[in-house]
């Protein structure tokens, strides 16, 4: 009892700030994949930059994810978010949301959400 009190505590004392960015379809831009795999952005890579995005995502009952927020870019411009988000398509939540997955409650919404670093290096 004492242990479910702590973690539904330290959830809402560590759930991130709500985000304004534009929400994504995650629904769309999963079924556009390619399948191609090089997700490094090509203008990144031309210029040799490593970069950032910072994903934040609402999880659907089935633990897929069904719109993310690109809630940080950096640098910004050279299309880190737009290939973090191509690669949270790969992505496989566990029903717990425990460990590197997990996942938050919104407040506002309910909602059921994960905010995760997605960080590009080219060495």
């Amino acid at each position: 009892m004492f242990a479910a009190c702590a973690a539904a505590a330290w959830a809402q004392d560590n759930a991130p700030r709500r985000s304004t960015a534009p929400a994504h379809n995650m629904t769309q831009i999963c079924a556009e994949e390619t399948g191609d795999r090089r997700f490094y952005p090509a203008r990144a890579q031309e210029r040799n930059l490593n970069g950032e995005a910072v994903l934040d995502c609402a999880v659907g009952d089935d633990n897929m994810l069904s719109s993310c927020q690109i809630v940080d870019e950096t640098p910004a411009g050279y299309g880190f978010g737009e290939s973090a988000l191509k690669m949270a398509c790969l992505w496989r939540l566990s029903a717990s949301g425990t460990g590197s997955s997990r996942t938050y409650t919104d407040e506002a919404t309910g909602e059921r959400r994960i905010r995760r670093p997605v960080r590009f290096r080219l060495h």
